[in-house]
Formats: structure tokens, sequence, C-alpha cells
């Protein structure tokens, strides 16, 4: 049930962002849908931080909606028994420019996860989506326990080092790639000394 919870937490936090925060315990014990919930529901919606595609990510975001509608975690307990089995998965966070085309076709892989929010964002929301971000890679290490994450980002470079700082460099296995002259390569990794 904790890794359940890590999930939810983490969908709610990308998705929603900070907003979420103040109302997630009345959406998430509340059994019937009072006019206040749904109320709150449809404005939580509405301040959407990021939306959830991928390999992997639409089928999160579609046992996190039927949680959040019949709040029965079956459908989560499937997702994660069919995540279960990667050993390597693709996360791109895309925000400057769409970059999912990109990456499946020179890397020849799928990317499980796509986090896109792909717009003008505001300063002052760095911290929120550096913080979202975190708590998503968190809860890709819990759910197939520890698998080697292959990170692309398309955001504006502070937002970069806050998701960094967030991270850290030795709490994932995470493979880093950069586009450069209209190409991925990956990053050699760094290490503390």
């Amino acid at each position: 049930m904790e890794l359940i919870s890590i999930i939810i937490d983490a969908i709610l936090g990308v998705i929603f962002g900070e907003v979420i925060e103040k109302g997630k315990k009345t959406i998430l014990k509340s059994k019937k849908k009072s006019k206040g919930t749904q109320k709150y529901e449809e404005k939580v919606l509405r301040e959407e931080k990021f939306t959830l595609r991928g390999d992997l990510g639409k089928d999160l975001f579609s046992a996190f909606t039927n949680f959040m509608e019949t709040k029965d975690s079956t459908q989560i307990e499937k997702f994660l028994k069919k995540a279960s089995s990667d050993r390597d998965v693709a996360l791109l966070i895309e925000i400057s420019r769409p970059i999912e085309a990109d990456f499946r076709l020179q890397l020849q892989r799928p990317a499980e996860y796509i986090l896109s929010s792909v717009r003008e964002i505001e300063p002052l929301e760095f911290p929120e989506l550096a913080e979202a971000t975190n708590k998503f890679i968190r809860m890709i290490n819990s759910v197939p326990k520890g698998p080697k994450i292959h990170l692309a980002l398309s955001v504006p470079s502070c937002l970069a080092f806050q998701i960094g700082q967030f991270i850290g460099l030795s709490h994932y296995d995470i493979e880093l790639y950069h586009f450069q002259k209209g190409k991925y390569i990956q990053l050699p990794r760094i290490r503390r000394k």
C-alpha cells in the first residue's frame, strides 16, 4: 500500500502541482463525491502542470484516473505488475519544445514516460516543477525497484539545475542525454569524489 501511496502522490504532484496539496486528502478520503469535492477536482484539472504520456505513462494515468473515480486501487496494482518488468525506462521532460518524436527516432527506443508542458513557464513555477519531477522519478525508481532511467530534458537551464538539486548524483541510476546539432548524445556520468 505504501507504493500505491507513492504513486498517487507523484501523479498528483506532477499533473496538478502544488495546488493539489491543499485538497488531495479530501479527494482521496472522500468515498462519495460531494459538490465541494467535485468543484475542487474541476479547479485542479484547470490548473494542470504536466500531461503524462508515454508507453507506460498513459497506462499509469489511466490507472490513476480509475482510482480517483472509484477509490479502488486494482488498476494501479495491475499497472505495477506491468511496469515491474521494465529494467530500463526512458523519461522525457518537455517544456521548451516537444522532443518525443526526435528521441524515439534517433534512439530507436520507446519513451515509457513523458512529462509534457510545452508552454512559457514563469520562473516562480520552477521549484514546483522541479519537485514534481523529483517525485515522479522517485516513483519510477520505486515501481520496478530501481531501473536505469534514460532522461532527456527540454527545459530552461535553471529548471534543469533545480531538478538536479532534487535528484542528486547518487540516488538513481540515470543516464542523461543532450540534444546537440540535431541529435541526442549520451553524456558521460559524473561521480562525487
